[in-house]
């Protein structure tokens, strides 16, 4: 059957259809509150004109198959069904395509075993207050050439991953934001989002948002400025958090707890304040060159519990780590300061080549299984002791298991200031080893 609305239709009671109901260009379809809109198997709902969907919190519109028996029927927003009005719609096992920039959105919508597929827009798609869930393995929103997605206060459950965006050979800029949301029981990502150079022209921004159990990593950031805040992650198979080289990754009170492998891992830019990371199996936090860590909390790492190129590491703490406390390999000026290590391989590990590059200021480091501090310049306030191992220090001054405190006299004052800016904290020579 093919069904041709082609002039203004309001439907007060339900009504079932076997094969296509098209709605042409400048009709609107509207369906009260209560109406269930029943699709035979393999049927079509086409929207070049219009939808209104008029449910209540206490009578939703129902959209779902006759018959769950053959091929999963659709429901299709073409590009010019701009006039389109979603609130309080349940959609059940009916996958639904957003192509083109017809309608701008839906608001207290619940799809049922089945995907939302936003394609080909220039314009924002959001989701308020939506429940997407059930058992099937597709991805609860797919963006493919989508310019940007907004999910608010919603629930997230199942599904191959949450959210994925990637681009078709497209250049075009892309954007997500996530808040208030939270993501569970995942295949792969609770969010993904692949887009095209440059990062600062693909924003993602995720705030007050929990995922729990990702099979992968919780989430992924591929070509993207992405800036997380308030964000909890839970249980990972792999890394709590990925960003690749390419893209920058913003960090403000976060919390990484139980990854398979790392809780934080970035090969771009980094930049976290407030993190909290725990009981991951590799390591803790992972970051590349010009690195600034500020206020970190890192325990009960499998691996190393802070391990970067370059930059500045300041007012963290870190504990009980399988591997070293704190690496750094830098090329260029870096430094670390504040910071307490207790209960680690080493505490702190610089590069032997380039041991004079890291300087170490104002921390204690305790309880390493060997050394304290190695290949970096100790200077002003730094306290070591019980470390079973070398300390890493000049051994007239500092012995193994001593809680002397370092003052080197050719290092100058040591202070947040100072810390935060690594050249001004560098002296001359090689420093211990």
């Amino acid at each position: 059957a093919f069904l041709i609305i082609d002039q203004d239709l309001t439907l007060t009671s339900d009504l079932y259809v076997g094969g296509v109901i098209y709605v042409v260009e400048g009709v609107t379809l509207t369906l009260g509150p209560g109406v269930t809109l029943g699709m035979a198997p393999g049927g079509l709902l086409a929207i070049d004109g219009g939808l209104v969907v008029l449910g209540t919190d206490l009578d939703p519109v129902v959209i779902e198959p006759i018959s769950n028996i053959g091929v999963s029927s659709q429901i299709r927003f073409g590009d010019t069904s701009s006039t389109s009005t979603v609130e309080f719609l349940e959609v059940n096992a009916i996958d639904i395509f957003v192509e083109g920039d017809g309608v701008t959105g839906f608001a207290d919508t619940t799809v049922t075993d089945a995907a939302i597929h936003v394609w080909d827009r220039t314009t924002d798609f959001a989701c308020v207050r939506c429940t997407l869930t059930g058992t099937t393995p597709d991805d609860r929103i797919s963006g493919l050439n989508a310019a940007s997605i907004t999910l608010v206060d919603s629930v997230v459950e199942g599904g191959n991953r949450g959210i994925n965006m990637e681009l078709d050979g497209s250049s075009e800029p892309t954007a997500l934001s996530v808040a208030g949301t939270s993501f569970s029981g995942q295949d792969q990502a609770c969010i993904r989002v692949v887009a095209a150079a440059p990062a600062s022209g693909n924003p993602m921004t995720i705030s007050d948002t929990t995922c729990t159990g990702a099979g992968g990593h919780a989430i992924y950031a591929g070509t993207v400025s992405a800036t997380l805040t308030g964000v909890t992650i839970v249980d990972a198979a792999t890394n709590g958090v990925k960003a690749s080289a390419l893209s920058d990754l913003v960090l403000d009170d976060v919390t990484v707890t139980g990854a398979g492998s790392t809780c934080i891992d970035s090969d771009g830019g980094l930049s976290a304040d407030g993190v909290t990371v725990s009981d991951c199996g590799v390591r803790g936090i992972e970051g590349a060159s010009d690195v600034t860590i500020l206020n970190a909390t890192v325990s009960d790492i499998g691996g190393h519990g802070i391990f970067v190129d370059t930059g500045v590491i300041a007012q963290c703490s870190v504990s009980d780590v399988v591997g070293n406390g704190i690496v750094m390999n830098p090329t260029t000026a870096s430094s670390i300061g504040f910071c307490d290590v207790d209960g680690a391989a080493t505490g702190i590990s610089g590069n032997f080549v380039t041991p004079n590059l890291l300087t170490v200021a104002s921390s204690n480091i305790t309880g390493s299984t060997g050394w304290g501090v190695i290949s970096a310049m100790l200077v002003d306030g730094c306290y070591l002791a019980d470390n079973n191992g070398e300390t890493g220090a000049d051994p007239s001054s500092v012995n193994s298991g001593d809680s002397s405190v370092l003052d080197q006299s050719t290092a100058q004052a040591s202070t947040v200031s100072a810390v935060l800016n690594p050249e001004s904290v560098l002296v001359s020579g090689t420093g211990p080893q």
